[in-house]
């Protein structure tokens, strides 16, 4: 019974992370309620493989693959600019050259070598934007604020605060099974008190009851110099991804399981064949989530058979429309507020690594002007990019990929003082 609870969290854990992505691209991209639905299914379909390719052959370790916070701010930037159907096969174009790069950088071992330039503060750096970037995210969704929105809807807010509130608690002060299935508590009841309240998600469109998904769903890739000098740059940029969640979870794992150089590699081209098979099923770019560090760490869940049940259930369950249907209706909002506490984890997570090393004055400034510029871009106004060339567009679009390049630079350049290293 335990070992099927804690597959159905992992479960439940990979839906949570994949449900809103589709959603949030579908309706920037104006994809009718078929097409998202389709999509919703191809998501889940590639999440599902991509996590078992990790557990099974890459870094193996309780880390689960899904949308990249990287590619969903490139997705939004540019369909912001123009949210067209070409704009999407130039953008699926891109995510193989990201795939090549990947794979080029693992097999040969160039990713582990690297390791000189993914530094603890460039990881550390990494962490914190992204957890800023995405709880900014996750916490407008669990509060059910967007765009267009005429109203704040309170009830359901209400209900969402409730539930990350109590995810919280038992993940801090539970205790037994309380401690070790809060995310599935809390969403099970989030979903319960949804229901009562009378609020309930519309269901996706079923046309059969057995449906494999479609390859280049959204037509063939386009390739143009920009969209792969783009692609390139963020292949070696998803190296550091890789790099800090695999940092990340080997802090809260077993000493016997935390992965080493070679399973380092094996994750880099591991994550090229998932971003390339994530091309062909026209879906965005799937990565090693970082915050999986922040559920292993509430859940306390480090074994990696139960999440390659969730795996192959999600694959297996995702060619089946009326599944997805149904999972489908889970209240976003609830997903959101169950899952957010993980990002505080993964925040602490970012300041512990970089307070791992003496906190000079050449790190604290480093790491202090790449973060201020990097949540800086997130902030400005996504029409300022527009008059610019595409890579321009795709690179200087996203406070993630600012921050994380200007760390990289500063640590290369700034080179620490040999006396105050001895």
């Amino acid at each position: 019974m335990g070992y099927s609870l804690r597959s159905l969290q992992w479960f439940i854990f990979l839906i949570a992370n994949g449900l809103a992505v589709p959603i949030v691209v579908g309706q920037l991209y104006h994809l009718s309620p078929v097409e998202v639905a389709e999509f919703i299914q191809r998501s889940f379909f590639v999440i599902g493989i991509s996590t078992f390719l990790q557990v099974a052959f890459g870094h193996r370790l309780p880390l689960i693959d899904g949308p990249a916070g990287i590619w969903l701010g490139i997705f939004v930037v540019m369909g912001q600019i123009a949210a067209t159907k070409a704009t999407l096969n130039s953008l699926i174009g891109m995510l193989i050259v990201a795939g090549i790069v990947m794979v080029i950088f693992g097999l040969t071992g160039l990713l582990s070598k690297m390791l000189v330039v993914f530094t603890s503060l460039v990881t550390s750096t990494f962490l914190v934007l992204l957890s800023l970037q995405l709880s900014g995210v996750f916490l407008k969704g669990m509060l059910g604020i967007q765009s267009d929105i005429t109203y704040f809807p309170l009830k359901e807010a209400l209900v969402a605060v409730f539930i990350f509130v109590l995810v919280f608690a038992l993940s801090m002060w539970g205790k037994g099974w309380m401690k070790t299935y809060n995310v599935l508590i809390g969403i099970g009841l989030g979903w319960i008190c949804f229901l009562w309240i009378g609020l309930h998600s519309p269901s996706m469109h079923v046309d059969a009851f057995f449906s494999a998904p479609h390859v280049f769903a959204w037509g063939i890739p386009r390739f143009d110099a920009g969209g792969i000098i783009s692609g390139i740059l963020i292949g070696i940029v998803l190296l550091s991804n890789t790099v800090a969640s695999i940092t990340a979870v080997n802090q809260v794992v077993p000493e016997e399981q935390k992965a080493d150089k070679k399973k380092l590699n094996q994750s880099g081209w591991v994550g090229g064949i998932s971003h390339i098979i994530s091309a062909i099923f026209s879906t965005i770019g799937m990565v090693s989530l970082t915050v999986s560090a922040g559920f292993v760490k509430i859940t306390n869940q480090t074994k990696t058979n139960v999440l390659k049940v969730a795996c192959i259930a999600l694959i297996v369950l995702s060619c089946f429309p009326p599944v997805m249907s149904f999972l489908s209706q889970l209240p976003s909002q609830i997903a959101y507020a169950a899952i957010l506490p993980s990002f505080a984890q993964m925040l602490a997570i970012g300041i512990r690594t970089l307070i791992q090393s003496t906190l000079d004055d050449r790190r604290i400034t480093i790491f202090s002007l790449s973060v201020s510029l990097g949540i800086g871009v997130m902030f400005l106004p996504l029409p300022v990019f527009q008059k610019f060339p595409s890579i321009i567009q795709y690179i200087f679009g996203n406070g993630l990929l600012v921050g994380v390049g200007i760390v990289i630079l500063l640590d290369q350049i700034w080179r620490e003082n040999v006396k105050n290293k001895k």
